[in-house]
């Protein structure tokens, strides 16, 4: 919701190694919660990490730079603040994520968010100059996980 900044409706499908799993939400009564969380409720202007990075996409930086935004994990909040930064590449951003309150909802989720998510580690985006997320990178110790957008021609 362009409006408010707040999560109306998401669902996520994971398939990976040793995981398969569907959650999703509800809309009752203007609130939106999540059915199989114990009907955990999304707090008003939460955001995922998704709406973040459509508002990164589609240029609507001003709805979430150099603000403290309220982002919603699984039924897990933390706070996250993006900062811009000025290099050559038109869209590097930094997510810098705290840990607000953690219900413990889910054991195990997708390696995306995992990685995302973890605690002590450098977060990463690109965009580019098509408004499309490129690249994802977080790092922590020694390790680091990189999505990459590829392109077949």
């Amino acid at each position: 919701d362009n409006e408010n900044r707040s999560i109306l409706s998401f669902k996520k499908f994971i398939n990976q190694p040793n995981l398969i799993d569907t959650l999703y939400t509800e809309r009752i009564n203007n609130k939106t919660i999540y059915p199989q969380l114990n009907q955990h409720l999304i707090k008003e202007n939460s955001l995922n990490i998704f709406t973040l990075i459509y508002f990164l996409m589609n240029q609507q930086n001003k709805n979430i730079l150099d603000k403290k935004n309220l982002i919603d994990r699984d039924g897990d909040e933390f706070e996250c603040k993006i900062d811009k930064i000025n290099t050559s590449e038109r869209g590097l951003y930094f997510i810098l994520i705290n840990e607000v309150e953690k219900n413990n909802y889910i054991e195990k989720t997708d390696i995306f968010s995992w990685a995302l998510f973890k605690d002590n580690v450098k977060r990463k985006i690109w965009i580019n100059d098509y408004n499309d997320l490129y690249k994802c990178e977080f790092e922590s110790g020694f390790m680091t996980f990189t999505a990459k957008k590829t392109y077949i021609k």
